[in-house]
Order: C-alpha cells, then sequence, then structure tokens
C-alpha cells in the first residue's frame, strides 16, 4: 500500500473525512488529484492528497495547487485546504510556493514498523 492510500486510510476511517468523486470539478475547470477528501458535517475542510513521484515535477503540481484553490476562492468557497504531499520528497520551493494558500503536511513515505503511527501522528497535527 503506497503512503497516499495509507493516508486516504486513516482520513476515512480514523478521522471522519468522505472522498469526493475522482476528477472533482470547481466551475468548469477539472483537477485530478491523487485522493480528494471533505470533512464531516461540522468542519469545512477539504483534503487533497497528492502523490509524489519522479515524473511529478514541482511546477506542475505548483500550478495545480494554485489553480484549484483560486478556483475555490472565486466561487466564493468558505473551505480550507490542506494538502498532503506523499510518496515523494517534497522539494522545500513545492512546500513553499503551496504553502502560500493552503496547509501543506509533506509527509513523504514513512517505512517501517511504526509508520502507520506515525502517519496518523501526522495528520493530526
Amino acid at each position: 500500500m503506497t503512503t497516499a492510500e495509507t493516508v486516504y486510510q486513516i482520513l476515512t476511517k480514523e478521522g471522519g473525512y468522505r472522498p469526493l468523486g475522482k476528477p472533482i470539478r470547481i466551475g468548469s475547470q477539472v483537477f485530478d488529484f491523487t485522493h480528494v477528501l471533505v470533512a464531516g458535517v461540522r468542519a469545512n475542510d477539504l483534503v487533497i492528497v497528492i502523490e509524489l513521484t519522479g515524473a511529478s515535477e514541482d511546477a506542475q503540481v505548483t500550478r495545480l495547487v494554485l489553480a484549484f484553490t483560486r478556483a475555490l476562492d472565486v466561487l466564493g468557497s468558505k473551505r480550507s485546504v490542506t494538502a498532503v504531499l506523499a510518496s515523494g520528497q517534497a522539494d522545500n520551493d513545492l512546500v513553499n510556493s503551496i504553502s502560500r494558500v493552503c496547509r501543506v503536511l509533506p509527509v513523504g513515505a514513512p517505512s517501517g514498523s511504526t509508520r502507520q503511527t506515525r502517519l496518523i501522528e501526522f495528520t493530526k497535527s
């Protein structure tokens, strides 16, 4: 199971988040993230999980997140956005660029017997 899948499982089973269909449409724009989840009834949180791979280019990920948050803003959304960067090592420039428009959790690809525990702690921070 990939780190992105583990994060998805934690958020849906323990965090009370529910998945949105893929790809997600905001206005006339279509966005395709690894996972998009929305918080339960009381919260306005929206989580996008992005699996960073060797094919992921920082500039492309930055443009996608900036366009997504801008589309939400144009429609007057009150949802706060959290981007979880999973599997690959997030570049500092990428984190700094998108942290201007959303909360960023660069979880990377933890391994070993404490992997699940570390991801749970990270997603609750």
